[in-house]
């Protein structure tokens, strides 16, 4: 029960940190799990429309929650169950949810199952201290930085996080 209600209230924030701010991300979820008991996807599909937009969710992030809440209400997603499976497979059991794209399961991967080897190349933060560290006049394109993490397989996910961390550092 505990890997549902965790992996759920993960999914949930990352979802909210899509195409924003991770400070704008993590205020709407701050302000979501002061307006319930628990954060549970039984807890989220009982909040109103008008509830959800007052903690700062737009409409469309209301929608993927929601989403993703009745996927597992109804076990179409087993969450728990991700972890038997492999990297790809799991990808894809949470891109079937819509509102989970490449970049949001990249993330779920990594930071909620800890699997070594995800390299999430739609990330913006990535992709800029990719380019920074490695002297490059331009942005890396997709290809170019699949190409380049190669060197580091089978622990991706090791230097992602050591990229994001230069891309934290250098902005404080």
């Amino acid at each position: 029960m505990w890997l549902r209600e965790e992996g759920f209230g993960t999914l949930v924030q990352i979802i909210l940190e899509q195409q924003v701010s991770l400070a704008s991300g993590r205020a709407v979820y701050e302000k979501l799990l002061a307006g319930v008991e628990s954060l549970t996807p039984e807890n989220l599909l009982k909040l109103s429309d008008g509830e959800l937009k007052s903690m700062g969710f737009s409409r469309q992030k209301a929608s993927y929650c929601r989403n993703l809440a009745d996927a597992v209400v109804t076990g179409s997603l087993d969450l728990p169950g991700l972890s038997d499976l492999d990297e790809e497979k799991a990808k894809e059991r949470l891109m079937s949810i819509k509102g989970i794209g490449s970049w949001t399961a990249d993330i779920y991967l990594l930071s909620a199952l800890g699997l070594p080897d995800i390299w999430p190349t739609g990330d913006l933060a990535l992709v800029s201290a990719v380019q920074k560290l490695k002297g490059m006049a331009t942005r890396p394109t997709t290809e170019e930085l699949e190409r380049i993490s190669l060197k580091w397989k089978p622990w991706r996910s090791v230097a992602a996080r050591i990229f994001w961390h230069h891309y934290l550092s250098e902005r404080k």
